[in-house]
Formats: C-alpha cells, sequence, structure tokens
C-alpha cells in the first residue's frame, strides 16, 4: 500500500461540491503509522521519549475500531 505525501484541503462556498475557490496543499509524512509507532516503540526502549499513547489507550482504541466494524458487519 502506498500512502500520500500531501493533503488538500478545500476552502469556499463550494469546496464540497469539488467548486473550492481556494485549494491548501499540506505535506504529510508517506511512512505506514504502524512502521512509525514501532520506530517511536523502539526509540523509546534505546532511551527516548516514551510512546505518545499507553499500551492501555491503544487497546481500547483497538477495541472501539472491532466493535464499529462489527455493528458495520465488516469482517
Amino acid at each position: 500500500m502506498v500512502g500520500s505525501d500531501h493533503i488538500k484541503i478545500a476552502r469556499g462556498a463550494g469546496a464540497s461540491a469539488g467548486d473550492a475557490q481556494e485549494i491548501e496543499t499540506r505535506p504529510v509524512s508517506a511512512e505506514l503509522p504502524l512502521l512509525r509507532e514501532l520506530r517511536a516503540f523502539i526509540e523509546h526502549l534505546k532511551g527516548g521519549h516514551p510512546p505518545k499513547s499507553s499500551a492501555k489507550e491503544g487497546a481500547l482504541l483497538v477495541n472501539r475500531i472491532h466493535e464499529l466494524r462489527r455493528l458495520a458487519g465488516l469482517p
């Protein structure tokens, strides 16, 4: 899966219909989120900053996503 290296923000009266008066392009990391999380965790193990969220918060998020997928009838 290839990620994008930017997002486009459309502003103006017709932005939702594709007729934006202004389009702003902002760079974003193309690194896969899980890879970025794993890299941050490894750096923490080497003495770096602690992760932005705890294991408890991560587990809660995974459970909520699982429940949303179940409610939507997805595997």
